[in-house]
């Protein structure tokens, strides 16, 4: 990842905690845990291990064992890299709520709305009763310009993943009119559009 990737991840991540009580990767931890039951099946539960990253645990159908398989993903940042027994949507779910984990942007409260709705049936309303019970962020933050997203996609390139504007109104997000090339390089802020 280049440090503008660096810069770009972290001043989305100041702008989207900004105004939110500070919260450790433990309590989030335990709030996420809070979340999954409503959803899940086979006991699946989110760990820390010893250098803080997630791990996921599960109920093996197979064998009466407990799996344990560090949260490890690519491309879009939804799926892990090794086989797991629920389906993709679900996978995208659980993602968002390690990214919760380790404090990244995560897809709104609308996301998990479509899910609960009569058209997925990922989840119902006791999910949504619990993520309102955690604070789960409304309105997404763009990774890309730090502001609120105008319409929703999904970025991950160079090392940055979250959410961004909308590539249909890609005319509202400040990354698009203020390209990267032109961030100063010895700050996390962008440059302020006049």
């Amino acid at each position: 990842m280049d440090r503008r990737g660096v810069r770009r991840e972290r001043h989305a991540i100041l702008k989207w905690d900004r105004g939110r009580e500070v919260v450790s990767k433990e309590q989030r931890l335990v709030q996420a845990n809070s979340v999954l039951p409503t959803f899940t099946f086979r006991g699946v539960v989110l760990e820390l291990d010893s250098t803080g990253h997630v791990v996921v645990c599960w109920t093996s159908a197979h064998k009466p064992a407990l799996v344990r398989k560090r949260w490890v993903t690519r491309g879009s940042d939804f799926h892990p890299t090794w086989r797991y027994p629920w389906g993709g949507t679900q996978s995208t779910a659980i993602a968002q709520l390690v990214r919760w984990v380790q404090g990244k942007p995560t897809l709104p409260l609308g996301s998990w709305e479509y899910w609960a709705s009569d058209t997925v049936k990922l989840c119902g309303p006791e999910t949504l009763e619990a993520l309102r019970a955690i604070n789960w962020p409304a309105k997404p933050i763009c990774v890309l310009c730090g502001n609120e997203c105008a319409g929703l996609d999904w970025w991950n390139l160079d090392g940055v993943s979250g959410p961004c504007c909308s590539a249909w109104k890609v005319t509202s997000c400040r990354f698009v009119r203020d390209p990267p090339t032109q961030w100063h390089t010895s700050t996390l802020e962008p440059p302020q559009s006049s």
